[in-house]
């Protein structure tokens, strides 16, 4: 896969799109509505999506805008780069919320999720009773997150990594923790976990977040993710 394919897959995973593939919402069950613009900086190439409605010559204009940006190199970038595409924007409303962060990659899976740190377990019909103390969502939902990957504690999941968007080639993972268990490297066997589960379907694992995220930036590193992009969501 390409760079270029490498973004494409990560918006497709992370939107809903029109037919013009401008985006109309986020890719969850009742998806909230799409942010104004969304752009991925790769290494080489880039890739920026506009929701469905903004005028032609504002889309153009960010368009242009992005395509002046350099590549991401890497590191987090300075917000005053995006200035531009705020501006942009705010012709229309001003910028009320955006996030920046990293995307990654997995390196490659070689730990079951029967046999994972921590007594991590796949979660399926079977024992999804476990998800009910803290998990009450992701119960209702097992279907349309799994695979789910927990790590059970007193005879309840305690932290669990899922599907948080989902698509037929590729998944992205959401994580949590409850508080009291936090510290001890459950979210890195749960994630670690869900990769490989992910996997063994023939789909893509993926990781993403923002970088202020100490805690998910910490995963990443504790698992030696690979990041491959840049991202800025703005609303």
């Amino acid at each position: 896969m390409t760079e270029a394919e490498l973004l494409a897959q990560h918006v497709d995973l992370l939107f809903d799109t029109d037919g013009a593939g401008r985006l109309v919402r986020v890719n969850e069950d009742e998806g909230d509505p799409a942010p104004r613009l969304f752009l991925v900086r790769g290494r080489v190439a880039h890739l920026i999506a506009v929701r469905a409605g903004m005028p032609v010559a504002m889309e153009a204009a960010c368009r242009e805008i992005a395509a002046g940006l350099p590549a991401w190199d890497g590191r987090p970038s300075d917000p005053r780069l995006f200035e531009g595409l705020r501006d942009t924007l705010a012709g229309d409303t001003a910028v009320e919320d955006e996030t920046i962060g990293p995307a990654f990659r997995f390196p490659e899976a070689t730990v079951a999720p029967s046999s994972n740190a921590h007594g991590a377990v796949l979660i399926a019909d079977g024992n999804a009773h476990l998800l009910e103390r803290h998990f009450p969502y992701t119960r209702v939902h097992l279907d349309h997150l799994s695979p789910v990957v927990g790590v059970v504690v007193d005879g309840a999941v305690v932290a669990a990594c899922y599907a948080a968007r989902s698509r037929p080639s590729a998944a992205e993972a959401g994580v949590f923790t409850e508080a009291p268990h936090r510290g001890r490297g459950f979210a890195v066997a749960v994630v670690q976990g869900w990769c490989t589960a992910v996997e063994h379907e023939g789909r893509m694992p993926l990781y993403s977040t923002s970088w202020d995220n100490t805690a998910s930036l910490a995963v990443a590193r504790r698992l030696g993710l690979m990041p491959y992009a840049e991202t800025i969501s703005l609303v």
